[in-house]
């Protein structure tokens, strides 16, 4: 993250895991609230959403599901187009890492709703629904990954 000359971003994870560090078993409203905080934080320091999604990716990549859920549902809170979906996205990953299924497929909802011709959204949204037990409609959205990864290559 190259953003950062004058400690913002350090000053920014400090204050999602300070507050981390205080939510229980991952309780979703908590989680929701640091979210919040994070927006209201990189909304007054300028952090675009851009540089959350970095973020997220250094959270999952070291199995941090928490603070990259908080990153990436903050980017989705503050962008839209294709940067919201890819944010609403992440934070499903992030959320399903964590086990949380209603949330993740809360976030791959609000992803379709922003781009529903995102493959990777409607892959990941067919492994959460056949996890979970709803086989149809998960080879319905594997269907739509395939097709929409055809159209991406033509």
């Amino acid at each position: 993250m190259d953003f950062d000359s004058s400690g913002t971003i350090k000053k920014l994870a400090l204050i999602v895991f300070t507050r981390l560090r205080s939510i229980k078993n991952g309780d979703e409203s908590d989680l929701q609230s640091v979210v919040n905080e994070t927006i209201e934080f990189s909304v007054n320091n300028s952090i675009p959403p851009e540089v959350l999604l970095e973020g997220f990716n250094i959270y999952l990549s070291n199995n941090i599901f928490s603070a990259a859920f908080i990153y990436a549902d903050a980017a989705a809170g503050m962008s839209t187009g294709k940067i919201k979906s890819i944010a609403h996205c992440n934070a499903g990953v992030a959320s399903y890492r964590m086990g949380l299924t209603d949330e993740a497929e809360k976030q791959y909802e609000l992803a379709l709703v922003s781009d529903p011709d995102d493959a990777m959204t409607h892959s990941n949204y067919g492994i959460l629904l056949e996890e979970i037990g709803r086989n149809e409609d998960a080879e319905e959205h594997f269907r739509l990954a395939k097709a929409h990864r055809k159209a991406d290559t033509n």
